[in-house]
């Protein structure tokens, strides 16, 4: 059954003239779209964040909702002592898993987000934490994570699988935001992007030097992340 946030990306994308194709459902886990940039073909993962059970219960008791508020999630013990995660750490995670594959017949991949939850939408701000953590930086066009981030915090690019991810599209007003995985196996490339459905590109940097976003273009290189 097709979700309120599949129904929109699909919606978003056709409009703009992109061809969108379903993946259809395997015993293994796989992704739920196939989009056409141009020549070239990317999966999709979509993940929508709804009102839960966590996010109820964490309002009944007025705390926070993740590191930043923003649902981001957090480390938890299963019955069964196994760790996972909740929120949009558990998205991440259950994306990674479905895009693999595919990563590893050598296509791109994306995870397309879009908040449907009663917290805030994921700013940039909280976006660039949650992929890279506190003490990211980007120092002669490489971005340096420190896996010491993620003990206390989800920090998705220290995720097992991380690198079979080639970007992450975020949905706000009926376009995308693109970022851009530094981490990526298999890199996208910006003259992909070029329909009327995608705002702006953004990698990480910035021309005052602080740690965050800065446009993608032309004169601006990609950094390539490394883990420390």
């Amino acid at each position: 059954m097709q979700t309120a946030s599949e129904y929109q990306f699909d919606h978003v994308m056709r409009e703009a003239g992109v061809k969108v194709s379903a993946v259809p459902v395997s015993k293994i886990p796989t992704p739920d779209r196939i989009i056409t940039l141009g020549e070239t073909e990317l999966y999709v993962e979509i993940k929508g964040s709804q009102p839960n059970e966590f996010e109820k219960d964490k309002t009944i008791r007025r705390e926070n909702f993740g590191s930043w508020g923003a649902g981001e999630g957090e480390s938890v013990l299963t019955p069964n002592n196994r760790l996972r995660w909740t929120g949009w750490a558990e998205h991440f995670r259950k994306s990674i898993a479905q895009l693999s594959t595919s990563a590893t017949e050598n296509s791109p991949t994306l995870i397309a987000i879009e908040s449907r939850s009663i917290v805030r939408d994921m700013d940039s701000t909280s976006l660039f934490l949650f992929l890279y953590g506190h003490s990211a930086r980007v120092i002669n066009s490489t971005l340096r994570v420190q896996t010491t981030d993620s003990t206390e915090m989800p920090v998705i690019s220290t995720f097992s699988g991380w690198e079979n991810i080639s970007g992450i599209l975020v949905l706000k007003d009926q376009q995308f935001n693109v970022y851009p995985n530094c981490f990526a196996r298999i890199p996208i490339r910006r003259e992909w992007f070029h329909y009327s459905c995608f705002r702006k590109i953004f990698v990480p940097g910035s021309a005052a030097g602080d740690t965050g976003w800065m446009e993608w273009k032309e004169n601006v290189t990609l950094p390539t992340g490394v883990l420390e």
